[in-house]
């Protein structure tokens, strides 16, 4: 198959580098911030709100009386293979993306395990090219036991995979439909039709019966570019993050707006930190009730950090915060957050001790202790990373000289090694729900 990444030369790489600054780099720069203790460099102070007895920081982050999601049976009995996973026995499958070279026409690659061992990884070549004759930057998003495939920065098409076939829905080009730069998506099964975020509409855009429909995004206030980036889709529920990029290509604050696919009303909310490009990161068999969320700020500014959310109420509120002060664990720019069973998180770093080497963190909220895991992660690819909430199993791309690594970093500490035959886009994991065991 073919997949996509980035293709820019001379200026307009130049230019896009900007646009990805605050929508990639920066548009994925960003996350935690937790102040490192006079007392040891290493070991970062706990935020005011985390500063508490166990009890209270388990009731703070676990409490579930607020929102209203299916709760877990469970008396039901998966069969082999299935665990449960929000009431449902559920499977777990691993999609990649790989692309030969950012510049270089349609190369991307599509590699697919049924199970996540990283030795089942085959590559499943569709009959339609993953990138354009622009070049390559292609996404995953992974909902509804399917991966919708997305092409991004001008190389605007989406494809439906199922875990055998991948087919092309949609391809259009910049002279078509305007520049989009797509940037996440999700298929919505009741209506049978599939709906993506641009960093360039106002709107969210839904494709179905061979054309596109546009679905305001109604927000207080007048701003020229909404720049949305995330999606976060659960049931019948989408929760949307708006970054505000002004002609500067700068974030002018941040927004997230929930809407109900049933009947199209919306409510939002102004977020405490601005450029919320991160993922809206997610794990129910942590918390259902609130996401997380990595606003990047300012580039370089120490200015970006976590912020937690409430899905139902979409009150707010900051949980970690980039350091200032120089050589330390925090000195850099957070890229990607994961939150894990237990309710500890992975975070990706540009750290501004070594030159911007990406560093993957793991934070154990509860002790107050950051440690670091590895280092040398590819963290500006569009998924740079994927946890596996059946196995509490991590996967990230290393960048080896000119060779690229997919790792799977188990809940212990072990890792193992898949060595790629090309450079790293996307990682997701893909979740299947059935209710196949019998209830006891």
């Amino acid at each position: 198959m073919r997949s996509s990444v980035r293709s820019l030369s001379g200026w307009s790489f130049l230019l896009k580098r900007t646009v990805v600054s605050k929508c990639w780099f920066l548009c994925a720069n960003i996350f935690v911030l937790l102040m490192i203790s006079s007392c040891a460099d290493n070991t970062p102070w706990l935020p005011a709100d985390l500063e508490k007895e166990q009890s209270d920081i388990d009731t703070a982050w676990n409490d579930s009386s607020e929102a209203d999601f299916e709760s877990v049976d469970e008396d039901v009995a998966c069969d082999d293979g299935y665990s449960l996973y929000r009431g449902e026995c559920t499977s777990a499958s691993l999609a990649v993306i790989g692309v030969e070279s950012w510049n270089l026409p349609e190369s991307g690659h599509l590699l697919f395990a049924e199970s996540t061992e990283l030795s089942e990884l085959e590559e499943i070549i569709p009959s339609f090219p993953l990138g354009t004759a622009n070049g390559t930057d292609v996404t995953l998003a992974s909902d509804s036991n399917r991966v919708v495939i997305i092409g991004r920065d001008h190389h605007s098409f989406f494809a439906d995979f199922d875990g055998e076939k991948a087919e092309e829905v949609w391809r259009t080009t910049d002279e078509e439909s305007g520049y989009l730069n797509m940037q996440d998506g999700f298929f919505d099964e009741k209506e049978n039709r599939y709906c993506f975020v641009a960093l360039q509409s106002n709107d969210l855009l839904c494709f179905s019966d061979g054309k596109v429909t546009k679905i305001a995004l109604e927000i207080p206030g007048e701003h020229e570019f909404y720049s949305p980036a995330r999606i976060l889709k659960i049931d019948r529920t989408v929760w949307i993050t708006l970054q505000f990029l002004n002609s500067q290509w700068q974030s002018d604050g941040g927004r997230i707006i929930k809407l109900n696919l049933d009947t199209m009303e919306t409510v939002s909310a102004e977020l405490p930190l601005a450029n919320p490009y991160g993922r809206i990161a997610w794990n129910p068999q942590f918390d259902e009730n609130y996401a997380f969320i990595a606003c990047s700020g300012n580039w370089q500014k120490r200015d970006g950090g976590i912020v937690r959310v409430n899905l139902e109420s979409l009150e707010s509120d900051v949980i970690l915060e980039e350091s200032d002060k120089n050589g330390t664990i925090l000195d850099g720019d957070f890229i990607d957050v994961q939150p894990t069973n237990d309710g500890n998180m992975y975070i990706i770093i540009s750290d501004n001790r070594t030159s911007w080497d990406n560093v993957l963190l793991f934070f154990d909220i509860k002790n107050g202790e950051l440690k670091e895991v590895d280092r040398g992660l590819n963290a500006f690819a569009p998924l740079p990373m994927a946890y596996n909430p059946l196995s509490s199993e991590l996967f990230y791309f290393i960048d080896e000289k000119e060779k690229t690594t997919l790792i799977k970093l188990s809940k212990d500490g072990e890792k193992e090694r898949f060595e790629m035959e090309w450079g790293a886009s996307a990682v997701t994991i893909f979740l299947k729900n059935y209710i196949t065991g019998e209830e006891e």
